[in-house]
C-alpha cells in the first residue's frame, strides 16, 4: 500500500515537473517569437517619430536624408544644405517648439484651425527650412515637399555607433557599441575569473590539506549556487558608487 502511494507520488511529481517545463519552454519561445517579429518589423519602418513628417521647401534639391543627416542638421552640425546634397542655402530648422517664435495665438486661432495655413506659408516662403511637424498639422493643398527619410537597416543597426530609441527628430537604432561593451565586458570577467578559478581548483587538488579543502569546497559551491541577480545588485549598490569616487566619474555604472 505505501509503496503504491509512494509510486503515484513520483508520478505525480514527475507529471508536474514535465509540465511546469512544458509551460516554461512554451513561454521562452512564444518570448523569443515575439521578440523576432519586433525585430524583423524595425526594418520596415521610418525612425522618423510616429505621426510625423519632414517638410522642406519646393524648390529644395534634396531628394532623401539619412537618419545621421537629420540628426546632424537638427543638432546644428550641418548648417547648410549644400553638406546634405542640396544648395548654398543656410539651413532654418523649425518644429512645433518654436511655434511661438514665429505666430501668436490669435494668428493660430483658438483651437489651432488656422496652423496648417500657417504652416503652409511658413515652409513656402521659407527656402533653407526644414520643418519637423505632426502630419495632422498639413493641409490638404500643402505646397511644400514631404522628405523621404530612409528606412532602418540591418547595416545601419548592426553598424551603428548610437542608440537613442526615444530621441527627436528620428530614432538611431545602432547597437555596435552594446555589442563591443558586451565583448569588453565578457574579456574582463574572463581575464579575471579564469586565472582565479584555474589557480583555486589547482590549489584545492594538489596543494590544500584535507581539513582546508573540505572548508573551502562548500563555500564555493554556496558562491556558485547564489544567482547572478545577487551579485550584480551587489555591484550596483557597493561596487559602483566605489568606482564613481575612485575615478571621479558622474556615473559609475559605464564603468563598471
Amino acid at each position: 500500500m505505501k509503496k503504491n502511494i509512494k509510486k503515484r507520488l513520483e508520478k505525480a511529481m514527475e507529471a508536474v515537473l514535465f509540465s511546469s517545463s512544458g509551460i516554461t519552454s512554451l513561454a521562452v519561445i512564444l518570448i523569443i517569437l515575439f521578440l523576432f517579429k519586433e525585430g524583423v518589423g524595425l526594418f520596415h519602418n521610418s525612425p522618423l517619430e510616429k505621426g510625423y513628417v519632414i517638410a522642406i521647401h519646393p524648390e529644395n534639391p534634396v531628394k532623401k536624408l539619412t537618419t545621421k543627416q537629420i540628426v546632424g542638421i537638427f543638432n546644428q552640425d550641418i548648417t547648410h544644405w549644400s553638406e546634405a546634397g542640396g544648395t548654398n542655402d543656410s539651413i532654418i530648422r523649425f518644429s512645433m517648439d518654436d511655434i511661438d517664435n514665429y505666430f501668436t495665438e490669435d494668428e493660430l486661432g483658438s483651437n489651432f484651425e488656422y496652423l496648417p495655413g500657417k504652416l503652409n506659408h511658413l515652409i513656402v516662403s521659407t527656402p533653407g527650412i526644414i520643418a519637423f511637424i505632426p502630419k495632422e498639422y498639413l493641409p490638404k493643398d500643402f505646397k511644400g515637399r514631404i522628405l523621404p527619410v530612409h528606412r532602418i537597416t540591418v547595416s545601419g543597426f548592426l553598424g551603428g555607433k548610437h542608440w537613442y530609441p526615444t530621441t527627436q527628430p528620428v530614432a538611431e537604432f545602432g547597437i555596435l557599441p552594446i555589442i563591443l561593451g558586451t565583448l569588453w565586458v565578457s574579456l574582463g570577467a574572463i581575464l579575471i575569473a579564469l586565472p582565479l578559478g584555474l589557480a583555486t581548483a589547482v590549489y584545492m587538488a594538489e596543494v590544500s590539506k584535507a581539513r582546508f579543502r573540505n572548508f573551502l569546497k562548500p563555500v564555493i559551491e554556496l558562491l556558485a549556487g547564489i544567482p547572478s541577480v545577487v551579485y550584480g545588485f551587489f555591484g550596483l549598490i557597493v561596487v559602483v558608487p566605489m568606482i564613481q569616487k575612485l575615478f571621479g566619474l558622474p556615473v559609475g555604472e559605464t564603468a563598471l
